[in-house]
Order: structure tokens, then sequence, then C-alpha cells
């Protein structure tokens, strides 16, 4: 039998079948990519504030700035401390290097920009 499809494809049935026994979403494919997607989402967070911190804590200390030293030093430790616990506490994944990365990348940019309005050029 073939199957006529929303494009005007004709598709052999045994192949219909096999496609959609493939993309098959099941409750607990659902749940693991809902946990995947909060994973990636809470561990992309944390390292782009994490990186953004960093970024101004070294333009503090470039500027002598003890207050805001001690300040983002305090916010390095606890944004490592949670980082450590939250990847230790998941499932090894792509998805966390991934995030990871790219939070790291965004909050080295952000920080820039931002340590030089709080900071000063």
């Amino acid at each position: 039998m073939i199957t006529v499809t929303s494009c005007d494809r004709e598709i052999a049935e045994p192949r219909l079948k096999w496609l959609l026994k493939r993309i098959r979403i099941t409750k607990g494919n659902l749940n693991e990519t809902i946990v995947s997607l909060k994973s990636f989402s809470i561990i992309f967070g944390l390292q782009l504030i994490l990186y953004c911190v960093v970024t101004i804590n070294t333009r503090a200390i470039a500027q002598a700035s003890v207050s805001a030293t001690v300040f983002t030093d305090f916010g390095i430790a606890a944004l490592n401390w949670a980082t450590i616990r939250l990847i230790a506490r998941h499932q090894d994944n792509a998805a966390q290097f991934v995030s990871y990365l790219l939070g790291s990348i965004s909050g080295s940019t952000i920080g820039i920009l931002l340590s030089k309005s709080l900071l000063g050029s």
C-alpha cells in the first residue's frame, strides 16, 4: 500500500511505519527531553553569570578596587560550588558540555560590556 503525504510524496507503508516508530514520542522520552533541556538551561545560565562575574572580577583587580574584588570573589566561589554540585548530580551528557561552553563564551562577552559600564573603560 502507498500513502500520500501532505507534500504529495508517496511513501511505501512499511517505510512509513518504520518512520513513525522512529519518531514515536513516549512519556519516558518526553520526560528525558524536558530534564535535559532544564539541565542545559540551568548550566548555561550558571556559566553565563559565572564568566560575567569572572570578567568583572578581573577588571576590578586590575583597577585595585578592593570592595568590587571581594564581592565578585564571593560570587565566583558560590557559582562554582553550585555548578559542580549540579553537574555531579545529573547524568553526564553532551548537552551539559555544550551548555557549559556556550554559557562561558556568552558570559565573558556580556561581562566585558557590563564591566565597562560598571567600572569604566
